[in-house]
């Protein structure tokens, strides 16, 4: 969980990137900051209640100073403006991978959370170590209006795609089942982002059935909207937990990520260890990989 402390700590490292912060002093439930810069004065204040939810306000008068450091923490970035206030955001993890499970989730958020998010560093799950995904997990799920998480273990997965032959179908349906389960317990949220992985918005028609007034986007790199960043973060983790869980039934330390040389001769060891047909709960085997043990 972070703290308030913490939190403030993170604003002050930013906002000094750009300004030189001259004060600072507590006020009832929270703390405030002076920045200035080239005669520019800005005072931000941040506040705190019992939920430990932050809350951030700019000045009513908002100079270029001000303008600045609200870009700067991700206030005015374009990522999250296709949405009014409370939207949904669908991601996955493990897709390329051998070892482990395909795993979708998607989160709910408003403005003020997802501003929470990214001073706490939420972004692309690509762009973060396992070690940051892992700590800010219990933030992220802290944090959302809703979120959900559904994995398809190895065999699962391997018995879904012998039915469909087709990866983008059971990556398809798990993003539909994930965002149907947060907008049901969030009807208000205003729709969805999806990051775009088929040329066809199949998605998108199947949730208009269900969800007749409701906005949906689909794009590529859609992680930069923190809603899909959020979900991308909730995936991976899961994933790296599953990981996690294999391994120990392998009896390794670990399981290589990817898909190559490298994870055939681990899932060999594992094949002359317990036989081949263990590797159906280890491994995805419509991969060229598998040919090669």
């Amino acid at each position: 969980m972070i703290i308030f402390k913490e939190f403030v700590d993170d604003l002050r490292i930013k906002f000094q990137k750009i300004a030189t912060v001259t004060a600072e002093k507590e006020i009832s439930y929270g703390h405030q900051l002076t920045c200035e810069r080239d005669g520019e004065r800005a005072l931000v204040s941040v506040y705190y209640n019992k939920k430990n939810q932050f809350r951030i306000v700019w000045p009513t008068n908002k100079n270029q100073l001000c303008l600045d450091l609200m870009a700067e923490v991700g206030v005015l970035a374009n990522r999250d403006e296709d949405f009014n206030n409370i939207w949904a955001g669908s991601d996955e993890s493990g897709k390329g991978d051998f070892f482990g499970p395909l795993v979708v989730a998607a989160v709910v958020l408003n403005k003020e959370i997802a501003t929470e998010l990214l001073l706490a560093g939420v972004k692309d799950c690509k762009e973060m170590t396992d070690k940051k995904v892992l700590e800010l997990e219990p933030f992220v799920i802290e944090k959302a209006l809703a979120f959900s998480v559904l994995e398809l273990t190895p065999k699962q997965y391997n018995y879904r795609y012998t039915q469909l032959k087709n990866l983008n179908t059971l990556n398809a349906s798990g993003h539909f089942h994930a965002l149907k389960d947060v907008l049901e317990q969030v009807p208000e949220a205003e729709g969805a982002l999806i990051d775009q992985f088929l040329n066809t918005d199949i998605i998108i028609r199947e949730l208009h059935k269900i969800f007749p007034e409701k906005k949906f986007l689909q794009r590529p790199k859609a992680e930069e909207n923190t809603a899909v960043a959020a979900a991308s973060l909730l995936a991976r983790a899961r994933f790296l937990h599953s990981m996690d869980l294999l391994a120990k039934k392998a009896g390794l330390n670990s399981l290589p990520k990817g898909s190559g040389p490298v994870q055939a001769g681990v899932a060999r060891k594992i094949s002359n260890k317990f036989g081949k047909d263990i590797l159906v709960k280890f491994v995805k085997t419509h991969f060229s990989t598998y040919k090669d043990i």
